[in-house]
């Protein structure tokens, strides 16, 4: 197994919000236990200060989305993440991190 290939597996994920739909490539073999950590702070204490964390999360766990911007493509960078409304950014935290914790369990793969 080469641990290049393993930590640059992805799936595919749709999260639904205000009626519209993201499509994102999820990194699912990033989760290390010192991120998974990091994760439950973040997730514990979600309010508008957790931001700079939650973005620093997500940029470091999505591949790529169809988010575009003015019709042009919107890369998921931490820089473009940091654009985003907290409670859309809190929205996709809980449904990346729920998909992840799914794949991590062995009884749902």
């Amino acid at each position: 197994m080469e641990l290049q290939a393993l930590i640059n597996n992805t799936a595919p994920l749709a999260i639904s919000y205000h009626g519209d739909t993201l499509n994102l490539s999820v990194f699912t073999d990033r989760m290390t236990p010192t991120k998974k950590v990091e994760l439950d702070i973040i997730l514990d204490e979600d309010n508008e200060e957790q931001k700079d964390s939650t973005v620093l999360f997500l940029s470091e766990v999505i591949d790529s989305w169809d988010l575009v911007n003015k019709g042009e493509a919107y890369a998921p960078t931490y820089e473009n993440l940091m654009q985003l409304s907290y409670p859309l950014l809190s929205h996709m935290l809980r449904e990346v991190s729920s998909f992840l914790a799914g794949r991590a369990n062995p009884a749902t793969n």
